[in-house]
């Protein structure tokens, strides 16, 4: 699993959540550091993706994994304080503050699809 998140503190409690309920996770800081990540390394099984970021956007993340054949089937989740309506291409959206169990359970359902 990617997990795509600006916050250092948020960023780190998602990852100790999914952690802690067995899962494997890899953290980037910016869509730029997802993309590189995504496109140098082994395919994740799901994308838990930030929409407002510095130096390339969740949006943008989106956009280039729906340009890309290779990635476009990669399931995504966005948590996000910015969301207004679901964006393309996301499985599951979930508004910040997340509710912990909430979050863990969205994350369990979509890898469980």
């Amino acid at each position: 699993m990617l997990l795509v998140e600006d916050d250092d503190d948020l960023r780190a409690s998602f990852e100790e959540q999914l952690i802690e309920e067995g899962y494997w996770v890899e953290s980037a800081e910016n869509g730029r550091v997802a993309w590189s990540r995504l496109t140098n390394g082994p395919r994740p099984d799901l994308i838990v993706l930030d929409l407002k970021m510095p130096l390339m956007s969740g949006w943008e993340l989106l956009d280039r994994l729906r340009a890309s054949p290779t990635l476009i089937g990669v399931p995504v989740m966005i948590v996000s304080s910015n969301l207004g309506f679901p964006p393309a291409g996301a499985l599951a959206w979930l508004k910040k503050p997340v509710d912990p169990p909430r979050f863990v359970a969205t994350v369990r359902r979509l890898l469980a699809a």
